[in-house]
């Protein structure tokens, strides 16, 4: 059955109304937003917890690592790229937190998934961050071991016993790292 073509152009109208395109696409992009934050918010204590210790990274000058040397610490693994203006933000929070609290046990450390391990070093010799920073490029070892990356900053927190407790997407303030660490700081294992 087809319309009449008077009823055509009013559909058509309708559908290619700037105003209503605008619209849904706005409360789309709210919802997936949403979505989004929520998972940073929401995320608890995950299931298993990886052994990252013996990953292997490099250095920032491109030396071999693993994170083993912080066992029995609190730490506070954080995926950041140059390119990602939250996690550059965030940085500068996450220095505070390290030279804060470094003596309760907490460890705070950078990972870069930049795909050129000399753009993280030079940012970092800018800001002059002073927690340790480590390269994984793009879909590292490291980063397959948390089951990937999907969305940056993204930060684990492991208690001093090793444990995955916490999984964080999206940037936080140093405030809102202090309240997620609360509990922890000052209990180290080692």
């Amino acid at each position: 059955m087809k319309l009449p073509i008077r009823q055509q152009f009013k559909i058509r109208a309708f559908f290619m109304n700037p105003i209503l395109i605008l619209t849904l696409t706005l409360m789309i992009s709210f919802v997936f937003a949403a979505a989004c934050r929520r998972s940073g918010n929401e995320s608890g204590s995950p299931a298993n917890s990886p052994d990252i210790y013996t990953t292997p990274l490099r250095t920032l000058d491109g030396k071999n690592a693993t994170l083993t040397s912080y066992k029995g610490k609190i730490l506070l693994l954080n995926f950041w790229a140059t390119w990602c203006g939250p996690c550059r933000e965030e940085m500068p929070d996450l220095d505070n937190l390290y030279q804060k609290y470094q003596n309760l046990g907490l460890v705070v450390v950078g990972v870069s998934l930049d795909s050129d391990r000399s753009d993280a070093r030079d940012f970092i010799e800018e800001i002059g961050i002073q927690y340790p920073i480590y390269w994984d490029g793009m879909d590292g070892p490291l980063a397959k071991t948390l089951g990937g990356i999907f969305a940056l900053p993204t930060t684990f927190l492991f208690d001093a016993n090793g444990k995955l407790v916490k999984k964080i997407v999206g940037p936080r303030t140093m405030k809102e790292f202090e309240a997620i660490l609360r509990p922890y700081l000052g209990k180290t294992g080692a």
